[in-house]
């Protein structure tokens, strides 16, 4: 059944999905007034390795860059490699503004792998993976000059982390 909602004012509406026999999901979307859903938090778009993150409240005015001098083989405490793309470092505008902070403003670093990392045992590296698209992600929060920031809003950039999906 197709059912449209028509309003001068973007609406809000739950959506009910069947997830399994007897249990529900549910999903909430804002629809613009042209019929386009809109995400209802804000996202971080990483156009470079074609995935999106959603941005929790405290970090909405996130930012990151391409940081690929550490790009090819990574080796492990074993001796076994993953090939690294190179690094995202994500930090906010506030944080980066920050003069305390200006040296290294990241709070944590995403890490852009094309082969599986997640039997690697690094010293120090990926406290996380997750597999996006075609692409293994590891999150690491940062060590940073910063450790206010990275305390704070660490967290908050692992919950947006978690949320990565292939654009």
């Amino acid at each position: 059944m197709k059912r449209s909602i028509r309003s001068a004012a973007p609406a809000t509406a739950a959506l009910f999905f069947l997830a399994g026999c007897g249990s529900t999901q549910t999903v909430t979307v804002t629809v613009t007034q042209n019929g386009t859903p809109t995400p209802t938090s804000p996202m971080l778009n990483v156009t470079e390795f074609q995935f999106t993150m959603n941005l929790p409240p405290g970090i909405s005015d996130a930012v990151y860059s391409v940081d690929r001098t550490y790009a090819g083989p990574l080796t492990d405490v074993n001796g076994k490699t993953a090939t690294s793309l190179g690094d995202i470092p994500l930090t906010t505008k506030a944080i980066k503004s920050d003069a305390a902070c200006s040296q290294d403003p990241s709070v944590a670093t995403i890490t852009v792998f094309s082969t599986d990392p997640t039997s690697l045992q690094f010293a120090s590296g990926p406290s996380s993976y997750k597999k996006v698209g075609s692409y293994w992600l590891g999150y690491t929060e940062a060590q940073a000059a910063c450790d206010n920031a990275v305390s704070t809003d660490a967290p908050l950039f692992q919950q947006a982390f978690n949320t990565a999906r292939a654009t």
